[in-house]
Parts: structure tokens; sequence; C-alpha cells
């Protein structure tokens, strides 16, 4: 292979070795290591469009490991665990396939995405959040009361009591008369 001069220094020579490139993601700076071509004279570094395709992805991986985010390649490992295609996997969580196709090969998805998919794709991250939502709907919902004119009735675990009709107000139909209120 022909020795390419630096077209930076025009001094020094290019050679293919493993360096750390800084990327900025969303401010902040990240060191990623990859195989380039570096100038053994000025260090400068020159990379192939295929190399920046794959630095990108990987400046925005560490970017998603700093923040919790699933990396992409941990994305392309829950779609093909569920075997599904990009197009599947798009379906499943109500977004475009261009959306999937932009997250495995770098884009951020943002923090509510990041968590939709862990709810389509972890059994147990579905199951812990059934069981929170239990927990809120059940300890601490506010109590319904229903309330006539004439008297309030507190529920049994959540479900209105309504009172039985009596003789002096057979003409009063309980459920559009009654209202419902919430009491925290």
């Amino acid at each position: 292979m022909p020795r390419t001069e630096c077209v930076n220094c025009d001094t020094g020579f290019m050679t293919r070795k493993e360096t750390d490139v800084p990327v900025t993601v969303r401010g902040k700076e990240y060191l990623v290591p990859i195989e380039a071509l570096v100038c053994e004279n000025c260090g400068f570094v020159e990379l192939e469009p295929k190399e920046t395709a794959e630095i990108m992805r990987r400046a925005a991986d560490c970017y998603r490991q700093d923040h919790g985010y699933l990396t992409s390649t941990e994305l392309r490992a829950r779609r093909q665990r569920l075997g599904m295609t990009q197009k599947d996997f798009a379906d499943w969580l109500k977004v475009g396939v261009a959306s999937v196709k932009r997250w495995e090969m770098g884009q951020i998805q943002d923090e509510c995405m990041d968590e939709l998919i862990r709810l389509k794709t972890d059994p147990e991250v579905a199951e812990e959040t059934a069981r929170k939502v239990r927990e809120l709907t059940s300890a601490q919902a506010p109590k319904l009361l229903w309330r006539e004119p004439w008297r309030f009735q507190t529920t049994t675990q959540g479900v209105p009591v309504i009172p039985e009709r009596t003789p002096a107000q057979p003409h009063v139909q309980q459920s559009r008369q009654a209202e419902y209120c919430y009491i925290a």
C-alpha cells in the first residue's frame, strides 16, 4: 500500500492505527476509540465515510450509557430476541420503521421512547411497572364518594354504595341524580 502524505502538515505520512477521536454529543465530549489513518508527525486523524458513521454511533452509545438509555447494540439485540424485523418492531412500538433504523444506526432515542422500548421488550420491567400501577391504584387512589342532595355515602373498596330507592322519591333515577366526587 502506498504511503499517503498528511494533508494537514505535508511532512508526515498517514498510518492506519487505533486512536481516540474526540466527538461532542449534545454538548458533552467523548473520546471514542477507532482504527483510522493517523499522521506520524502531527497526529492529524483522517476518517473514511464508513469510519465517520461508526464513530458517531459509538459516541451516541457513550452518551446513551451515561444517561441510562439502551445502546444501539442493545436495541438491535432486543428486537432480534423478539424475532422481529425492523418493520415488525416499529409496528410493535407504534413508530415509523425509519425511527428504528435511525436508533440502530446511532440516533439517540428520547427518554420516554427508551422507557416504552424497555416495557415492550422486557417482561420483568413490564411486571414491575404493572405492580407499581396496582399499588398506586389500590393504596393511594382517592376515595370515591356518592352524593345525593340529602346525604353522602362512603364507598366499599372504591365501589359506590347506592341506597335503595325510597317510596318518598320513586321518580328519582339515582344514576342520573347522583354525583361522583373524588376526595383525596
